[in-house]
């Protein structure tokens, strides 16, 4: 197998043909199912091709099967198998973000403590890349929601303690910011209230709950509401000339 590879890698243009669109696809999936297979065949060519054959295999849809990203630490703990492979192709093989499992990522770092020219070939982990000015406007953006977002007992507090000394003309409004603030969420993600205007204060994600002082407090304000907020006019508004 490995020889048959490295003579197409020989003859790349052939990697593109839609008659191995379908054998190189069945490859790769055999090869995504056998973990020993796909490492011994990848030691092979790793070892065996030029730089220029693995490559052309790389980005002819052969490589990224014999090297995905669930090898990787695999690889950087024999690292020195690699040694005598072409650091442009060697790469390949780590040229993946950090773990995000601890345990993983542990033996990763020890490996790299091991291996200079491993450090080297992942020096990228040391130093992300730049975040773009539009990627920080957009996660900026996405912060500031989240934290306008998020439930504040304090702000509900504030909110309810100016629904108690609202006269007839603001206590409609300041009604609209108490149920505002039981429309945030602990973890600052949006909600969007679809169910009965009557339910929005009884079935928002952050009513106090029941028997608490809080509770009480919103108690005292909704029946200040209904006993302040002056009754709608079906009269229609005069048009002045």
């Amino acid at each position: 197998m490995a020889d048959a590879l490295v003579g197409l890698a020989a003859h790349h243009e052939l990697l593109y043909t839609q008659e191995l669109q379908t054998p190189l696809q069945d490859l790769a999936e055999a090869l995504g199912r056998e973990s020993q297979t796909r490492r011994d065949l990848a030691l092979l060519l790793l070892t065996r091709a030029g730089a220029e054959q693995f490559l052309a295999l790389h980005i002819g849809r052969v490589s990224p099967g014999l090297l995905p990203q669930a090898d990787a630490l695999h690889w950087m703990e024999r690292w020195g198998l690699l040694s005598a492979v072409h650091e442009q192709v060697s790469r390949l093989a780590v040229a993946f973000p950090p773990p995000e499992d601890p345990t993983v990522l542990e033996r990763a770092l020890a490996a790299r403590d091991t291996h200079p020219t491993l450090r080297a070939a992942t020096a990228f982990w040391d130093s992300p890349p730049e975040e773009a000015p539009w990627e920080r406007e957009h996660r900026e953006l996405q912060e500031a929601e989240r934290r306008a977002n998020t439930y504040d007992e304090t702000a509900l507090r504030a909110a309810l303690d100016a629904v108690l000394t609202s006269g007839p003309d603001q206590v409609r409004s300041a009604w609209a910011r108490v149920v505002s603030e039981l429309h945030h969420t602990l973890d600052g993600s949006p909600t969007k209230w679809e169910g009965a205007w009557l339910a929005a204060v009884t079935e928002a994600p952050s009513r106090p709950s029941a028997g608490t002082q809080l509770d009480s407090l919103l108690s005292r304000a909704a029946l200040h509401v209904l006993q302040t907020v002056p009754p709608l006019s079906a009269e229609k508004p005069k048009v002045v000339p």
